[in-house]
């Protein structure tokens, strides 16, 4: 049984072969491009079993070169021993009957760079690292390369330079070293070997400075990089094209006595000098970068902002596998801090998309967390260099819950950097987080204590407003723009005007005429010129939109009843083109005194010295309560003269049947009306009565120049059917924008435009406080708390009643006008629901 398990496994070992070497890599194919001809060693690709990366394996063949054997084992046990950056970093090795295996990282000869890719920063940074090697071979470990030269140097995926083919590398004071021994091998190719070794190598060696052979090795590599080839060592003797600030070192490197020649330190020193060859930007920010974990923040910041300046002209594939993994390292466990930032973004902006996901991706994401506030900044001031390599998922799951934290943040430079980046990330993210998210967070910007955020936040909102959807835009953008307009800030005005014409197209000509015209119309008479010019210009594009649809409309909403009605319908038009003796509300007063003049009552004060016509009210059995106004200071109305205690209101029908009053309102002007020159509240009003039921409508005197503004206010306040006092909602209104809860913001004080003061006139009688319920009017503008732009309907309230409305009547008289009012109120809390 013992025979035949033996038996069996030596059966299995044949049929397998020998057992390979425990390497940590794969041996991959043998690449297209090679060391040289006077190597003994075949480069390989490979692959590292635990991630996959990529490795260069150089494999010796024993059969083939079994005569350099000792030269390829010397190799890979100095590999094993020696550890400098500028030396081919080893990672694994061994040796079988067959061949000698060693593993480094992924390299290519130099000759491939200079083929494909030259640079000549790269080779100004490669022979500053070559000289560098070999100067802590020769004066630090006391060892002699022996073979510099094109075919011993290799370049790194970042087009660094390592000193590589260590087969004669040794020191003199072994027993039988290499350079001795195998002096042949290196006088097989003379070309690279100095004129005194060429006679007595071991003589030469032993009698001469030990960067005797690497210095003219040194030299021979300069030649070979800028001139090519050279066949023998009588080449060597022209400059070519040498750069001038470098020949100088080239010609002492072959000097021809060999204790002339600099050694390696000498070389770097004087090198380094300024105007040297070696004195540039290229190298010395990468030379710093090597230790920059070293440095103090001060050099940090420093040395930063420079490669900020200069990373963009650097080679692609040196910043790609050089600089940045250094940046990413640094900022992640070196303090290097937000200006680091910078060249990490500008180098991931020239990466593929795949490079970027994998090298970038994940230290933004990473970064977006970071409670460094200058971290954050940066991150939103560079979303350009970025965006574009970001997936949407990505953007709102990861970046945008992280980003959102800088709206509510205590420091206003996060707050507006934040708000800033949102035009540029908005195309990555989803429906929902705009729609409803971040018209939230936006809503409590448009009320931030600093009035520039508050101004780009109304930009904001026009920037992205083709990206919400129809519903919420409708909602949305009014209810915003109409806020703007009454900031105190002028440039935050401005920019609601702007915002407002360039989404002209987002409103219909009914919200147009009675959210936005309204609202717009105030700051024509702004305190700053050019609010007052752009709300002129935005007055006119409105107009236009809203006489196109006019133009557009039917004459008439329903049919006349008989040709009576048509004709009685026609006066009123008729009589507002007759001039100024029929001028805007001539047809109105007609109908007041036709319909109030037959109860036989005078009112106390219904003097009016503007002309008024016999025009026959329209029929409907409706009233409307105008207020004519005077055209002292640029008012519109019939003329009066400046004795004129006051105006008599007008009333006209409407075919609907309900009787409604124009309240008073300033779009955006306080109740009590503290501007020189406003009108606070409705005169007062005295209602008679007759047989024909009509009513006799008293006001009290006015002010010359004063004037009432007819407009419907755009404020806050929601007019109740009920009669209650009308409810002012603070801060945003919610129900408008569609939110689910309402938003805990604190607005800034809102803007009180004001109107010119009047000029000088007799007192007028004081009028009473208005009565309390539906003709209440309490847009305090001046509070702290500004109202919400919400959408108001055109109502038309009834004339308030002073309290001593009733003197000087009988009671017969006063009963009959009490219920003419009551009448009256009736009529416009139908006329408000209908609404």
């Amino acid at each position: 049984m013992a025979s035949f398990v033996s038996n069996f496994a030596s059966t299995l070992s044949k049929a397998l072969g020998p057992q390979g070497p425990p390497l940590p890599f794969s041996i991959g194919p043998m690449v297209q491009d090679q060391p040289g001809p006077e190597s003994p060693w075949a480069l390989h690709s490979g692959t590292r079993k635990d991630d996959q990366s990529q490795v260069a394996v150089f494999v010796f063949d024993i059969q083939r070169n079994r005569d350099k054997l000792p030269l390829a084992q010397n190799s890979l046990r100095r590999a094993k021993t020696i550890r400098h950056p500028d030396v081919l970093r080893f990672i694994d090795g061994c040796e079988t009957d067959t061949q000698v295996i060693i593993g480094t990282e992924p390299v290519v000869p130099l000759a491939v760079q200079l083929r494909t890719a030259r640079d000549d920063n790269l080779i100004s940074f490669g022979l500053h690292k070559i000289a560098s090697a070999l100067k802590f071979l020769n004066v630090d470990c006391s060892l002699i390369h022996g073979s510099v030269r094109l075919s011993s140097v290799f370049t790194t995926p970042a087009g660094e330079w390592k000193i590589g083919g260590l087969d004669f590398l040794c020191s003199l004071a072994e027993d039988n070293p290499p350079l001795i021994r195998y002096a042949g091998s290196i006088l097989a190719y003379s070309k690279y070997s100095p004129p005194e070794f060429s006679k007595d190598p071991a003589g030469a060696l032993r009698s001469n400075p030990m960067h005797l052979l690497d210095t003219w090795g040194y030299a021979c590599l300069i030649h070979e990089v800028f001139n090519g080839p050279f066949s023998r060592p009588d080449d060597l003797g022209a400059n070519g094209r040498i750069p001038a600030s470098l020949a100088s070192l080239y010609q002492k490197l072959r000097h021809q006595n060999p204790k002339m020649r600099p050694n390696f330190e000498r070389l770097l020193v004087a090198g380094s000098a300024p105007g040297a060859y070696f004195h540039n930007d290229f190298i010395m920010t990468s030379l710093f970068l090597e230790q920059i974990a070293l440095k103090d923040a001060a050099e940090k910041d420093s040395y930063l902002t420079k490669i900020n300046l200069s990373v963009e002209t650097f080679p692609i594939d040196f910043c790609k596998y050089k600089i940045l993994p250094e940046i990413i390292k640094a900022l992640e466990f070196g303090g290097a801090g937000a200006k680091a930032l910078n060249p990490i973004l500008k180098i991931g902006s020239r990466l593929s998309h795949a490079e970027f996901d994998t090298l970038i991706v994940p230290i933004v994401v990473k970064l977006f967390s970071s409670p460094d506030r200058a971290i954050r900044v940066t991150l939103c001031e560079n979303l350009t260099h970025y965006i574009g390599h970001l997936s949407q998922k990505i953007v709102s799951d990861k970046i945008f819950p992280n980003l959102a934290t800088g709206f509510g943040d205590t420091s206003a430079i996060v707050r507006e950097s934040t708000l800033k980046s949102i035009p540029v990330i908005i195309p990555k993210l989803s429906e929902r987080i705009i729609n409803n998210d971040l018209l939230r967070y936006l809503a409590r910007l448009q009320a931030d204590e600093e009035p520039g955020i508050r101004t780009n936040t109304t930009i904001c909102i026009g920037n992205i407003s083709r990206n919400m959807s129809d519903a919420v835009r409708k909602k949305v953008l009014v209810t915003a723009f109409v806020r703007s307009l009454h900031d105190p800030f002028p440039p935050a005005r401005n920019a609601g005007l702007l915002a407002l014409a360039a989404t002209v197209d987002q409103y219909d000509p009914a919200e147009l005429a009675q959210r936005v015209l309204p609202s717009v119309s105030p700051l024509l008479l702004d305190s700053e010129k050019s609010i007052r010019t752009q709300a002129l210009k935005n007055m006119a594009l409105f107009l236009k939109r809203i006489e196109a649809a006019a133009d557009a409309m039917p004459e008439t909403a329903q049919l006349p009843a008989n040709g009576a009605s048509q004709a009685g319908a026609a006066d009123p038009a008729a009589a507002g083109a007759n001039g100024s003796a029929d001028g805007w509300a001539g047809w109105a007063i007609s109908a007041v005194s036709s319909r109030l003049g037959g109860s036989g009552t005078t009112p106390r004060e219904s003097t009016s010295s503007g002309p008024t016509s016999a025009s026959p009210s329209p029929t409907g059995g409706s009233a409307t309560a105008l207020a004519p106004v005077s055209p002292a200071n640029g008012s519109v109305g019939a003329s009066a003269p400046q004795s004129t205690a006051g105006a008599a209101a007008a009333t006209a029908a409407k075919p609907s049947g309900s009787v409604s009053a124009f309240k008073p309102s300033s779009l955006g002007l306080a109740a009590s009306a503290s501007a020189p020159g406003a009108v606070s509240s409705f005169g007062s009003a005295s209602f008679g009565s007759s047989s024909s039921s009509s009513a006799t409508v008293s006001l009290p005197p006015k002010p010359a120049g004063a004037s009432i503004l007819s407009a419907p206010s755009l404020g806050s306040a929601r007019t109740a059917t009920n009669g209650s006092a009308a409810k002012v909602d603070a801060g945003w209104d919610v129900d408008d924008w569609g939110m689910d809860e309402p938003l805990d913001t604190k607005p800034p004080s809102s803007f009180i435009p004001t109107l010119p003061p009047p000029p000088p006139s007799k007192p007028a009688a004081k009028p009473a406080a208005a009565a309390g319920g539906w003709d209440t009017w309490d847009d305090d503008w001046s509070g702290n708390s500004a109202p919400a732009a919400v959408s108001v309907p055109a109502s038309v309230p009834s004339a308030t009643v002073p309290s001593d409305s009733h003197a000087g009547m009988t009671p017969a008289q006063r009963r009959e006008a009490l219920a003419a009012q009551r009448e009256a109120r009736k009529a416009a809390r139908m006329a408000t629901k209908q609404t």
